[in-house]
């Protein structure tokens, strides 16, 4: 206690010595990047997967390898030192691309004095252990799809049993590292103590599941918190005859996993001592005076600006991510353990989520999500520690990229965008053209009731247009599902490809469909109806709370515009 109590005077004359001299104490910057998803496309370039693989996927999986190398590349340029990578760095956990990681970040850290914290992601570990890992949809090059897997004997996906599979080609190095395999690989990115810390610490874990949390000072006084929220529950292994599964090891039959998808919702049931060692976390750097940043690779908060109860009654448990929505005692838990603002990725938006408690005089919980490089719109964060109470947030928006169109000739015709790639000026626009083709092929038929579906051909208009030779474009109800889902993905950076002349035109078209008579979320709906949930739906994601430049003050948890 005498110590501490030492401590803190120290403290107390070192902040009067500055104010008396007028010394600046010195702002933090640390990138937060998030979900690149990658392979090693470069390394291994039959690992190259075909496009309409991508068409389908909700990422990037071949040219996101060299956006991820441009966001470092643009933290570098910047002279920002300290990078936080929340989650999903790769896309399975693959051993080579594992090691690609690796030999990245440490051309980083030799170049620039760079310093990388990890956290693990529903893609790394792909399951606790160490597992076999295969696709069917690996381009050729004689273009076709080619069957890849890490071992030699047949084997089949998980979501389509009844097709055995015999591998073209076998890469044993495919295989998916599990938890101890993939912290031994990285462990000087936070997940093991490092000689340049000044502190490390781990939580006890008095469960059976692996738990990667860790609390590490990288430099005096900036404390940065990991929270594992990766729970593999147990599940019945799968087998056909003597065929080896997907997710299975070796040839016999061990116990297959769940996946970690989850997040918190899992970790309350399954690691609740991370609540109590995470209000242990908060508590002690409020004592010593440190400032603490906590991610995660999982959202604390709902995601979906308030639109979750609408779509669950309106379109059901399945569209819009809702089973990923984290429940309320989530929050509640994190923000009594005092945690006031909250990191996270996994969904691939770029989006900020506020939780207030009612009795708290106003304090309350942010959560930051931090978009996808992999993805519409490619993005990442900068978050600079202004003093101990304010914390600014900058969103980093990834347009060139040097080489991302270095594979466009191996897709040849068989990309439905291929006769649109080359006037393509930049890596955002190609994912803003996937994009739309990932809504159209994905998302209208996922997530929209079949009426809704089957009325869009019917949906649409005009708006002015300075750009068009008649002065007017059309809209069409694609056109605004697709303008739905950039404002959901991307949040107000949407803005920069959705023209202020057409969001006026859907407003009006709203509009003209109000007053039906059956209240869109109860009894049978009609068209109207429909068109009122999408309204709705539309005007939370449009009206979200800043997402691009804003700053929390992290003693209250109060949003600052």
């Amino acid at each position: 206690m005498a110590t501490a109590r030492f401590g803190r005077k120290l403290m107390l004359i070192c902040l009067f010595c500055a104010f008396l001299f007028g010394i600046e104490v010195q702002a933090q910057r640390i990138a937060i990047i998030s979900d690149p998803h990658i392979q090693d496309v470069v390394g291994h370039p039959e690992l190259v997967r075909t496009w309409v693989s991508q068409a389908r996927s909700t990422r990037l999986f071949n040219e996101n390898y060299f956006a991820f190398l441009a966001a470092l590349d643009d933290a570098a340029q910047r002279g920002i030192k300290l990078v936080i990578l929340s989650g999903d760095l790769t896309d399975n956990g693959q051993e080579l691309t594992c090691q690609a990681v690796t030999r990245i970040l440490r051309g980083f850290e030799q170049q620039y004095g760079m310093r990388f914290f990890m956290t693990t992601g529903n893609h790394d570990p792909n399951y606790p252990v160490m597992s076999h890992w295969g696709q069917k949809d690996f381009l050729g090059a004689d273009g076709q799809p080619r069957v890849i897997f890490s071992d030699s004997c047949q084997f089949f996906l998980p979501n389509k049993p009844q097709e055995i599979l015999t591998p073209d080609t076998v890469v044993p190095s495919l295989r998916c590292l599990g938890y101890p395999e993939l912290i031994q690989e990285w462990h000087d990115f936070g997940f093991l103590p490092h000689e340049g810390d000044v502190y490390w610490e781990h939580p006890d874990n008095p469960t059976t599941y692996p738990d990667a949390s860790y609390l590490v000072e990288p430099e005096s006084g900036l404390w940065l918190l990991s929270i594992d929220g990766s729970v593999h529950t147990h599940k019945e292994a799968a087998s056909v005859g003597n065929q080896t599964p997907l997710l299975g090891r070796g040839g016999g039959r061990p116990p297959l996993y769940n996946g970690s998808w989850p997040g918190y919702n899992n970790v309350m049931t399954y690691k609740p001592f991370l609540v109590d060692w995470v209000r242990s976390v908060v508590r002690r750097s409020q004592e010593q005076g440190k400032r603490l940043v906590v991610f995660s690779h999982y959202p604390l908060l709902d995601f979906n600006n308030g639109a979750t109860d609408i779509v669950r009654e309106a379109w059901g448990e399945k569209a819009f991510d809702l089973t990923r929505v984290p429940k309320p005692e989530v929050a509640e838990a994190f923000y009594e353990a005092g945690v006031r603002l909250h990191i996270a990725g996994h969904m691939h938006v770029n989006q900020t989520g506020i939780y207030r408690n009612k009795g708290s005089r106003g304090a309350s919980l942010v959560n930051v999500q931090v978009p996808t490089v992999a993805g519409y719109m490619p993005a990442y964060k900068i978050l600079t520690i202004e003093n101990d109470s304010i914390y600014d947030f900058q969103t980093v928006r990834i347009d060139s990229v040097p080489g991302y169109d270095a594979l466009f000739p191996r897709y040849g015709n068989l990309s439905p965008l291929s006769s649109r790639l080359s006037p393509l000026n930049n890596y955002r626009q190609f994912c803003s053209q996937w994009f739309s083709e990932l809504v159209a092929n994905r998302f209208v038929k996922q997530d929209l009731p079949q009426k809704q579906q089957d009325y869009l051909p019917q949906m649409g208009g005009t708006y002015a247009d300075a750009s068009s030779p008649s002065g007017e474009a059309t809209w069409t109800g694609l056109d605004l599902i697709t303008d739905l889902y950039r404002l959901r993905f991307a949040g107000s950076l949407a803005l920069s490809e959705i023209p202020q002349a057409r969001l006026q035109a859907y407003e009006d078209y709203f509009s003209r469909c109000e007053g039906d008579e059956v209240h869109p979320r109860s009894g049978e709906r009609g068209v109207r109806s429909e068109i009122s949930v999408l309204d709705e739906v539309f005007h939370c994601m449009l009206n979200g709370l800043p997402d691009n430049h804003f700053r929390v003050n992290v003693r209250t948890g109060e949003l600052l515009h």
